[in-house]
C-alpha cells in the first residue's frame, strides 16, 4: 500500500512538472508573438563608434514611435545592437548571433560589412536594410535587400560634374579608403569624371586605421593636381586633411557627407578643415518638423543626414500594413511597391534595386561649421 502511494505522488509530481513546463513554454511563445525583433548592426566601437551612435539614436526613436501607434500588425519592436566595428567577418559574426535569436529584419551600416551578409540574407530570406552603405555592389534586382542612403552612383557622378563643370578643374588626384566605400566611390567618380573629359592624374589608396599619411600626401602632391577627391572615414580624413596643411599642400578637397560631416572631422582637422566641399542629401529640418523636434528634444542636438537610420525602420512599418503575418517575403513585396514615401530624410521611392534617388547639395567648412556651399 506504502509502495502504491508513493508511486502516486511520483506521478502526480511529474504531471505537475509537464504542466507547469506546458504554461512557461506558453507564455514564453505568447511573450514572443507580442514582440518582433529587429537587429541594429552597425560599428559601435572603435573609431567608426559615432556613427553607431547616430544609427542607435535613430532607431530607438523610430521604435519607440511605432510600438507608440501599435507596432508591426500589433507586435512591439525590440530592437538587438550588435557591433560591426567596421569589420566584414565581424557583420557576419552578428549577423548569425541574430539569427539564431529568430530575428528576420535587420539594418546594417558601412559597405564592406553590409555586403559581407549580403548573400546570407538573401539565402535566408531575411530583409536587410542599409542606412549608409553606399557601394554601388549592393544593387541588386528584387531580393531582399533595402537601402535608403543614396548610393555612389548617384554621389560620385554628382562630385565628378561639379568639380568639372561647376568648379572648372580638370585635372584631378584620387586618394580613397581601401575598402567597399572607398572603392565604389572612386570608381563612378573615375568613370564619369573621363567620360566628362577630365584628367585623373594619380590614384592613391590607404587602409582603415592609417595615421600617417605623408607619404601618399607627397605622392598626390606630386603630381600638382588642381582637386582632390577624397574618400574616407572621418577620423582618417580629418588627419589626412591636417597632415597636407602642415605640408603646405594647399588645394581643392571635395568629398562626401559620409568622409566629412561630423565633429570628429572637425576634432582631427582642425583649421586645415576651412573651405572643404562635399556632396550631401539635400535634407530640411522641416521636412518632417515631428521628428526633427522629438530628436532635438531628446538627444540635445540636431539630426542630421542618419534620419535614414529612422526612415529604414519605418519603410519596414509601412509595408507591415499589408503583411499580417510578418512573413518575409510579403514585405519584400510590399516594400517594392512604396512609391513617395514621405521619410525624415526625404522623400522616398524604392526602385527595381531597392535603392532611393533623393536631391543633393554642396556644402562647405566655414568657421567649423557646416554651411551651403556658395561659389
Amino acid at each position: 500500500m506504502k509502495s502504491k502511494t508513493k508511486n502516486l505522488i511520483i506521478v502526480a509530481i511529474i504531471i505537475a512538472i509537464l504542466v507547469i513546463t506546458i504554461i512557461t513554454l506558453s507564455l514564453t511563445s505568447f511573450k514572443q508573438e507580442k514582440t518582433i525583433k529587429i537587429g541594429v548592426i552597425d560599428a559601435y566601437s572603435g573609431d567608426g563608434a559615432v556613427y553607431g551612435e547616430w544609427v542607435r539614436k535613430n532607431t530607438e526613436l523610430a521604435a519607440e514611435d511605432i510600438n507608440n501607434r501599435g507596432g508591426l500588425q500589433g507586435r512591439q519592436v525590440e530592437l538587438i545592437f550588435e557591433d560591426h566595428k567596421a569589420s566584414p567577418q565581424e557583420a557576419v559574426n552578428a549577423y548569425q548571433k541574430l539569427r539564431f535569436q529568430n530575428v528576420n529584419i535587420i539594418t546594417c551600416g558601412w559597405s564592406s560589412p553590409t555586403l559581407a551578409i549580403v548573400p546570407l540574407a538573401n539565402k535566408d530570406k531575411v530583409i536587410l536594410m542599409t542606412h549608409s552603405a553606399t557601394s554601388p555592389l549592393y544593387s541588386t534586382k528584387d531580393d531582399y535587400t533595402f537601402r535608403t542612403a543614396i548610393n555612389a552612383n548617384q554621389f560620385a557622378k554628382e562630385e565628378a560634374e561639379f568639380i568639372y563643370n561647376n568648379l572648372n578643374k580638370k585635372k584631378v588626384a584620387v586618394i580613397y579608403i581601401n575598402n567597399d566605400f572607398g572603392l565604389g566611390m572612386k570608381n563612378v567618380f573615375i568613370e564619369n569624371f573621363k567620360i566628362l573629359g577630365g584628367e585623373i592624374l594619380i590614384e592613391n589608396h590607404f587602409d582603415q586605421g592609417t595615421k600617417d599619411f605623408r607619404s601618399n600626401i607627397l605622392k598626390i602632391q606630386s603630381a600638382n593636381p588642381d582637386t582632390v577627391f577624397l574618400v574616407g572615414h572621418m577620423t582618417e580624413n580629418g588627419l589626412l586633411v591636417k597632415q597636407m596643411n602642415e605640408l603646405d599642400f594647399n588645394t581643392i578637397i571635395v568629398s562626401d557627407i559620409y568622409s566629412i560631416e561630423g565633429e570628429e572631422f572637425l576634432k582631427q582637422a582642425g583649421p586645415a578643415s576651412e573651405g572643404i566641399i562635399y556632396v550631401a542629401p539635400a535634407y530640411e529640418k522641416d521636412q518632417n518638423l515631428e521628428y526633427y523636434n522629438k530628436y532635438l528634444e531628446r538627444y540635445g542636438e540636431e539630426p542630421n543626414y542618419y534620419a535614414q537610420a529612422y526612415d529604414g525602420l519605418l519603410l519596414i512599418e509601412q509595408a507591415s500594413k499589408n503583411c499580417p503575418n510578418l512573413n518575409t517575403d510579403c514585405l519584400k513585396d510590399e516594400l517594392f511597391k512604396i512609391k513617395d514615401f514621405p521619410g525624415a530624410s526625404g522623400i522616398l521611392t524604392f526602385d527595381e534595386y531597392g535603392d532611393v534617388e533623393k536631391p543633393v547639395t554642396f556644402k562647405t567648412i566655414k568657421n567649423r561649421e557646416f554651411i551651403p556651399y556658395e561659389k
